[in-house]
């Protein structure tokens, strides 16, 4: 009788046991399905996240498996039809294989490091477009890499901005220095260049020369034709001069009817050809004004030379300035050189 109560108590004890147990698993397997909910709920929020991004979003294993993408990313590329998204590949977007991202992923993989690329691509709309990747590895167990996430911007419009206002931004600062007249550098550039060309004449010591020049009897043309047309035969004559140079000479108006060229690596000899080169273009030259005036110009030069005439970049336009004084002084029309007092 004993025997059979004790019997009862442990099969009633180890019920009670059970009991617990399979309490303690509905507990279980109530948080279980409540992490499980929270778990779906992140991933949906993430999802919708991601989908109202304005830009897009992938993200891979190490094989190159497509695990998540935004719309946005789909948007972008011409992606091949899948109906799971899961079963994805990289390699299956013919995209991706052409811009080289397949590398970039692979670098990020291996060098376990988020690293910024931009490739230029062909849209889903047939469009060109230059996409930025922004990749940055996932870490898994142990130190080691288990994918990659790419932020991706369309960074088409604001590079065309960029390149645009790069753009302005040379084609005003070339303005600046340049004669809104003849096209021809001005004084500005004259004085910021030419000191920079010494400096780099001193380098590979080389020669620089300089030629000042000014129009003879122009204010006889300006009391003739009227002021419009004075400044269009300047205009003209700046023209002559330039057709006579080439790189890396260059031409100045300096002031009204004066003109400065300059003639990196020309010693004295090759700066007085060339004076008499322009001089003798412009005597053959008929300068047709505004209503076909016909009228032909003649112009003084003088001609110094670094460093044999000066030591600096203001003292040899000093001493281009002297040797045209000198020629204007004793006749005009013609080509002389410095002459040291």
């Amino acid at each position: 009788m004993l025997k059979e109560t004790e019997s009862t108590e442990l099969i009633s004890s180890e019920i009670k046991v059970l009991r617990r147990q399979v309490v303690e698993l509905r507990v279980i397997e109530q948080r279980c399905q409540q992490a499980e909910a929270a778990l779906k709920s992140f991933e949906e929020r993430n999802r919708l996240l991601a989908d109202s991004a304005p830009l897009g979003i992938f993200t891979t294993d190490t094989q190159g498996g497509v695990t998540g993408i935004s719309r946005k990313m789909l948007e972008m590329l011409p992606w091949p039809s899948v109906d799971d998204q899961k079963s994805m590949n990289l390699s299956d977007c013919q995209a991706m294989i052409e811009s080289g991202i397949l590398a970039d992923i692979q670098c990020c993989i291996d060098q376990k490091e988020p690293f910024i690329a931009e490739h230029p691509t062909t849209t889903s709309q047939g469009a060109w477009a230059l996409l930025r990747y922004y990749f940055s590895p996932i870490p898994g167990t142990d130190g080691t890499v288990s994918g990659v996430m790419a932020i991706v911007e369309d960074y088409t419009d604001l590079k065309r901005t960029i390149v645009t206002l790069r753009q302005s931004e040379r084609r005003f600062r070339d303005q600046a220095l340049r004669d809104g007249l003849t096209g021809l550098y001005n004084q500005r550039y004259l004085y910021q260049s030419l000191a920079g060309c010494i400096e780099r004449a001193q380098i590979t010591d080389t020669p620089i020369s300089l030629i000042f020049m000014d129009l003879d009897h122009f204010k006889q043309v300006v009391d003739t034709y009227g002021h419009l047309n004075g400044s269009r035969a300047i205009r003209e004559v700046g023209r002559t001069i330039g057709n006579c140079l080439k790189e890396p000479a260059y031409a100045v108006a300096y002031a009204g009817d004066e003109f400065v060229v300059v003639l990196p690596g020309m010693d004295q000899t090759l700066a007085l050809q060339k004076a008499s080169e322009i001089r003798s273009r412009m005597k053959d030259t008929v300068y047709v004004l505004d209503q076909n005036l016909e009228v032909r110009l003649k112009a003084s030069f003088g001609v110094a030379t670094w460093p044999q005439h000066a030591a600096d970049s203001k003292g040899l336009i000093a001493a281009a300035d002297q040797a045209l004084f000198a020629i204007k002084k004793t006749g005009k029309d013609a080509v002389g050189q410095f002459q040291s007092q």
